[in-house]
């Protein structure tokens, strides 16, 4: 078992989920083409966020931290197992 505690709840990633770039968890089965479309945007993000910070003197926040996929069921394994498999 595995136990996920947020000590801030709606705070942190909760707050801007809508932000994230999901390379490939997003993805369907036989969406190869997107995938390579996805892959090329994030590895092109990093130098926009800098472009912007520098161009605005702002922090943007954005951290390249990975993306955890948990799998609640049977029908979540399988669509996990697909997403391995692209």
């Amino acid at each position: 078992r595995t136990a996920v505690v947020d000590p801030e709840p709606g705070g942190g990633a909760a707050r801007v989920a809508a932000g994230m770039l999901a390379a490939v968890t997003e993805l369907h089965y036989g969406e190869e083409t997107l995938l390579g479309l996805n892959l090329a945007s994030a590895a092109r993000y990093p130098a926009f966020v800098a472009e912007l910070e520098e161009a605005t003197g702002l922090d943007v926040g954005h951290r390249a931290c990975g993306t955890l996929a948990v799998a609640l069921d049977a029908d979540d394994r399988a669509h996990l197992r697909e997403l391995h498999a692209l």
